[in-house]
């Protein structure tokens, strides 16, 4: 585990890079986004405000955790955009922000409706088994991050009432898939390390090809699934709602490039650009579902 640099307070940027201050953001706004789709958010509603806050903090903690438990392979990896690979902080005080942050997000959602508390409890020691040790397991990496993608949207609906409605369930689950498929494919990037220390992903266990080419397969389900509600009247608001198709055809024909560029070029390189590209593609895909039914 990283210990050479012995800092006890790491610096703004430092901190926020260690947490995926972005990515955090982005996790809660699935909580607001959840509660907007379910129609259980209608106005200021506290109990959004705090849920908003426990899925902040359970992703920092995830992510700072993560890190610590993944120095070594990020480090094979040469993923420089990870403060400890580049030595900004100590492993143990990456391992007590990380854990601080848990504690924070359990103690915070016992404030909130018990289903909901529930299942965010039930998730910490999962979330963190997987950091520990139970990506080391063949595709269980995959599904566990994937899972930790669409926790917030069902979470979200658990806040007001403990229904989740049609439209939750079925965004949940192409969240679940596109996530997959993101999962699978940037472990192409990480083959050296994961080699190396026994992380049993598809990349390693098959091909880089093999993985593309599922991931591929993946996002070509999203592709299909989601315009689906325009379709399909499993929401008012989104059925037959010929705005929203014109706007979810962007996400969905940027799938389709994606899906080509992935096939042509499977360099760490490229798929480090590629990440990056699917994460704005997925935040513009829930941004579409939240214009369609507000609009």
């Amino acid at each position: 585990m990283p210990e050479k640099n012995n800092s006890l307070a790491p610096g703004l940027g430092t901190f926020l890079n260690l947490v995926r201050f972005e990515n955090t953001l982005f996790a809660g706004f699935s909580v607001l986004l959840s509660g907007v789709l379910s129609g259980d958010l209608t106005g200021w509603q506290p109990e959004y405000f705090r849920g908003f806050f426990v899925i902040v903090c359970l992703a920092m903690g995830v992510f700072a955790v993560n890190d610590y438990y993944d120095f070594r392979i990020d480090k094979a990896n040469k993923r420089y955009e990870r403060p400890l690979v580049r030595e900004e902080l100590a492993g143990k005080t990456a391992f007590g922000i990380g854990m601080g942050f848990l504690l924070a997000s359990a103690l915070l959602s016992l404030t909130l409706a018990s289903k909901a508390a529930g299942f965010v409890l039930m998730s910490i020691p999962f979330f963190f088994l997987y950091s520990h040790s139970l990506k080391k397991y063949f595709l269980v990496k995959n599904i566990i991050a994937a899972y930790g993608f669409s926790f917030g949207i069902i979470f979200g609906s658990l806040l007001s009432d403990p229904e989740i409605e049609p439209i939750i369930l079925f965004f949940a689950v192409i969240t679940f898939i596109v996530a997959l498929a993101f999962e699978i494919m940037i472990d192409i990037a990480d083959v050296p390390g994961d080699l190396r220390f026994g992380i049993r992903t598809l990349a390693v266990c098959r091909s880089k090809s093999s993985a593309a080419k599922l991931s591929v397969t993946l996002y070509a389900g999203i592709i299909l699934l989601d315009p689906l509600p325009f379709f399909v009247n499993m929401d008012p608001r989104l059925y037959r709602d010929w705005f929203f198709l014109a706007l979810i055809l962007i996400p969905v024909l940027s799938y389709l490039f994606l899906c080509r560029a992935l096939l042509r070029d499977q360099s760490a390189k490229k798929i480090l650009d590629l990440r990056k590209k699917t994460l704005t593609i997925m935040q513009l895909g829930s941004l579409t579902y939240l214009t369609g039914v507000l609009i």
